[in-house]
């Protein structure tokens, strides 16, 4: 299966899903987004934390479990640890490590 169609999985109705209302959208940057074969990842969520998303992440899309535990989650453009809570609607951002010279 595909990761855009194991995504839409995740939603209860993909193309009537209100993005303010219990949903998440997690915007995936760089070589994230290439190994999850999509920038984007919608999911059904009330709340929880950094913690809980990357786990929840994890297990939509199992090929990106190693970069998850070395991405930098940033909620509404501030880089948060594990514990930080999410709250449905959030601006989520993730972003595998860098390196350059």
């Amino acid at each position: 299966m595909k990761m855009q169609d194991h995504v839409k999985t995740v939603l209860k109705n993909d193309s009537q899903a209100d993005l303010g209302c219990g949903t998440l959208v997690v915007n995936l940057f760089a070589g994230l987004a290439e190994v999850a074969g999509t920038r984007q990842i919608h999911l059904d969520w009330k709340s929880g934390t950094a913690e809980v998303l990357r786990i929840q992440l994890g297990q939509i899309c199992p090929s990106i479990v190693k970069l998850l535990s070395l991405s930098a989650i940033a909620i509404e453009h501030e880089v948060v640890d594990d514990t930080m809570l999410v709250c449905e609607g959030a601006e989520v951002n993730v972003f595998p490590p860098v390196s350059g010279g």
